[in-house]
């Protein structure tokens, strides 16, 4: 496979991931508006703590618990150590913690030729295919 062919898989996957995060949480606010009582200030605050939570927490463990994200899952990517291995899970977290700083791992994903996020480089990982 090309790297330019990993490349956009990648991108299509982060796109994918993105989405099902956004729907997760379009969801749970649906939900929890329809169970939600009549408290305006007290339902606002509630589910802009639901957000928040979800907006950290989704990214930093969806490659967590099984080991590749959906998006990843669907073009046949996975996360490898340094030494083409499965990564220990603390790799995996340091690896998305920095996804919180999406605007600096986009640039330093373009701007690299072997197209590795700066959570890549820290956690000394690389996604590659399975």
């Amino acid at each position: 496979m090309s790297s330019d062919n990993t490349t956009t898989k990648r991108i299509i996957a982060f796109v994918i991931d993105y989405f099902l995060i956004t729907l997760v949480t379009l969801l749970g606010i649906l939900l929890f508006l329809h169970y939600a009582g009549d408290d305006e200030y007290r339902v606002t605050k509630q589910i802009g703590n639901f957000i928040n939570t979800i907006v950290f927490a989704l990214p930093l463990f969806k490659d967590s618990f099984i080991k590749r994200s959906i998006g990843k899952r669907i073009f046949g990517l996975k996360i490898y150590n340094s030494n083409g291995m499965e990564p220990h899970y603390w790799q995996i977290l340091l690896r998305n913690i920095t996804l919180m700083i999406s605007i600096i791992e986009l640039v330093v994903f373009l701007s690299r030729s072997d197209k590795k996020r700066l959570g890549d480089l820290i956690a000394k990982t690389y996604v590659g295919p399975k």
